[in-house]
C-alpha cells in the first residue's frame, strides 16, 4: 500500500512501527499528540523527505529509525540534521537516495554542499542575501547588482576568519585588563 500514515495516534502511545508499510508521505499532524512516544519506526518505506518540525514536542523520544528510505538529501532535510544534532533520541544512520551525486552517501556527508540558510536585508539602500553554510563553517555575503539585474559576491565569512577576530578581540580585552592595573 501507498499513502500516508494515520492522522492520529493515542496520545499514550510509546512505540510506533510502521516497517515496510509503503508509505510515502507523513502528515505533519500525525504525531502532534505523542508526548509519550519513546520509538518510532519509519524503516524501509517510500519516505523522499520529512516535514520540518515532525518531530517537535516529542522530547520522549529514544530511538528513531528511518533508513531504507527514498530521501532526497537537498536542503528540505536540513531541519532533519539540526534536529539530529540536538535530540536525545538515537537515530540510525540515514542514506540518500538522491540527487544522483549523493546517492549512497549518508545524510550527514551530503550536507556540506546542500545546507544552505538563506537570509535576506536591506543596507544603505541596496538589497544583500546572506547564504549560511554552517556545516561548512561559511558564510557568503551577496549584494544585488542593478546593472546586471543578479547577486554578486561581496564578501565572505569563513570559521577562520571569525576565530581570528575571537583570538584579536580576546587579546584586546586582555590588554585593556592590565592597562587598568
Amino acid at each position: 500500500s501507498t499513502g500516508a500514515i494515520p492522522r492520529s495516534f493515542p496520545p499514550d502511545a510509546i512505540s510506533l512501527s510502521f516497517v515496510k508499510s509503503g508509505f510515502n508521505e507523513i502528515p505533519k499532524e500525525s504525531l502532534i499528540h505523542t508526548p509519550a512516544l519513546h520509538l518510532l519506526s519509519l524503516a524501509y518505506n517510500n519516505l523522499e523527505t520529512l516535514l520540518k518540525d515532525l518531530f517537535r514536542g516529542m522530547e520522549a523520544l529514544t530511538k528513531v529509525d528511518l533508513r531504507g528510505n527514498l530521501f532526497s538529501c537537498d536542503c528540505k532535510l536540513k531541519w532533519l540534521v539540526d534536529w539530529m544534532f540536538h535530540t536525545n533520541a538515537t537515530v540510525d544512520q540515514i542514506f540518500c537516495n538522491g540527487p544522483q551525486a549523493y546517492q549512497d552517501l549518508s545524510l550527514l556527508k551530503s550536507l556540506e554542499f546542500q545546507s544552505i540558510s538563506v537570509e535576506p536585508f536591506a543596507f544603505g539602500g541596496d538589497q544583500f542575501v546572506v547564504f549560511g553554510q554552517p556545516f561548512v563553517g561559511r558564510c557568503s555575503f551577496m549584494e544585488w547588482d542593478h546593472v546586471q539585474m543578479e547577486f554578486r559576491n561581496f564578501d565572505n565569512i569563513t570559521r577562520q576568519y571569525l576565530a581570528e577576530i575571537q583570538l584579536f578581540e580576546n587579546l584586546e580585552s586582555e590588554g585593556a585588563k592590565r592597562s587598568k592595573y
